[in-house]
């Protein structure tokens, strides 16, 4: 297992026992707790490093209080240069340390296509208006989810999102998902990987993620399987487009490489 080097940059709205109050009245800061002088690490270039947690997926009652979250920086020892932030809720029943091991799990060549990690309570503890359980901003190398639905098996599949949207992208802001190329796989199999992700190419590209990784841990796994079900070989075409343009990153071991790792979000709130 991973060892986790975590620190809190942001604690809620109290710091030491003191309100902390906006550092601009006149600005209206939205993040007051995001103070220079208590958490330095909290802005970057001119960017707070707090989404911004109004956005809605559902509605316009659809959105979370900046100051119900805690900001943790995370580095883990396979990307010692470049941590994760991770804004977990109050509410979150998962644990920072329980986060932080369910991302740590993924290959590091995976995690570094994101930058962020919003980890919402569970749906009885924390805005039941919202209806969603686990999602990916895929430009911005963000992903969200209730904290339920940080496990490996949902993560795998939401970083390969932003493997689609950042390491495979041919450029332009272009997802892989959405090339010629990948319907072309698609089309000439016939079959999407699972039923999920015969739901879009963008599904089939991560759900496809999935079955590289296991056939990357367990060398020829895949074809050894292929005899006792033969629905396997109707995938080739997709598993040979995906390990051309991102199976190098779908390894286990090794480290970040720093020039690939995404960097933090563009979508942040502008500092005042």
């Amino acid at each position: 297992m991973l060892r986790l080097a975590v620190a809190a940059i942001a604690l809620a709205v109290t710091v030491l026992g003191h309100q902390l109050q906006p550092r601009d009245a006149i600005s209206n800061d939205p993040y007051p707790f995001c103070s220079p002088a208590t958490n330095p690490n909290c802005i970057v270039g001119g960017k707070y490093l707090v989404p911004s947690l109004d956005f809605s997926l559902q509605n316009d009652a659809d959105h979370w209080k900046a100051t119900d979250f805690t900001i943790y920086n995370v580095t883990f020892t396979d990307c010692p240069g470049s941590p994760f932030v991770v804004c977990r809720h109050k509410t979150a029943p998962k644990s920072i340390g329980q986060i932080s091991t369910e991302i740590g799990r993924i290959p590091v060549k995976m995690r570094q296509a994101t930058s962020m990690f919003l980890v919402y309570g569970d749906l009885n503890s924390d805005n039941p208006q919202y209806g969603g359980y686990i999602a990916t901003l895929a430009g911005d190398g963000i992903i969200v989810g209730r904290s339920g639905a940080y496990s490996t098996t949902s993560l795998v599949h939401e970083m390969g999102h932003a493997v689609d949207s950042t390491l495979a992208s041919p450029g332009g802001g272009k997802a892989y998902s959405s090339t010629a190329a990948w319907q072309k796989a698609v089309t000439a199999d016939g079959y999407a990987v699972s039923a999920y992700g015969a739901g879009s190419l963008v599904e089939d590209f991560a759900e496809t993620g999935r079955a590289v990784l296991l056939d990357n841990i367990f060398p020829g796994g895949l074809a050894a399987w292929s005899n006792h079900n033969p629905n396997l070989t109707q995938i080739t075409q997709q598993l040979k487009a995906f390990k051309a343009v991102a199976g190098g990153f779908y390894t286990t071991g090794g480290t970040c490489d720093l020039a690939k790792k995404f960097p933090f979000p563009t979508s942040l709130v502008k500092k005042a």
